[in-house]
């Protein structure tokens, strides 16, 4: 069975016409003919009486359409659930952060992660980068915030320079 064929099926039962089915389709009436009877012949049934200008579905063909419009609409959720998958808006993101990190620059950059993709929950797990680079390793989270450390099983991305300073009291000896 394929997909076209399926679809030409539901717009025949739902439209109760051969030549409404074709223009919703976008394809010829002798197409849709085709999809339904190549249907009818892998399943040894007629589907659709046609005796009047009006199709209607067969004993067959009603049993059929309640099952291949649970699979239909199946197929449209596994499309969706893959879509949101792509465009992360859906989904379980984990993150492990060396604590300062976790602490000052993590809390900025997830409130504007979730403006954009709210539908993804968000789990922080927080360690010394050592502990970071395990979790990563050991797939217990996708992604870590660290201090750089090279490591041959990881790739790590520069994300960004801080500038430390040494702040002191003017009469301090390292003032001068």
């Amino acid at each position: 069975m394929e997909i076209g064929e399926l679809k030409a099926f539901v717009e025949v039962a739902h439209r109760t016409s051969f030549r409404q089915a074709a223009e919703a389709l976008f394809v010829t009436q002798p197409t849709v003919t085709a999809r339904i009877q190549a249907l009818e012949r892998e399943l040894g049934e007629r589907l659709f009486d046609r005796s009047t200008r009006v199709v209607h579905l067969t004993e067959p063909g009603k049993l059929f359409l309640t099952h291949v419009e649970r699979g239909m609409r199946a197929l449209e959720d596994a499309r969706t659930s893959v879509t949101d998958f792509r465009n992360s808006k859906t989904g379980v993101l984990r993150i492990a952060a060396a604590r300062v990190i976790g602490t000052y620059v993590l809390p900025g950059i997830l409130h504007a992660f979730r403006v954009k993709r709210p539908g993804v929950e968000i789990v922080i797990r927080t360690g010394r980068s050592a502990e970071v680079v395990e979790m990563v390793l050991n797939d217990e989270v996708q992604l870590g915030l660290t201090r750089f450390i090279q490591h041959p099983k990881l790739n790590a991305i520069h994300l960004y320079d801080e500038e430390i300073v040494l702040v002191t009291h003017p009469s301090h000896h390292f003032a001068s």
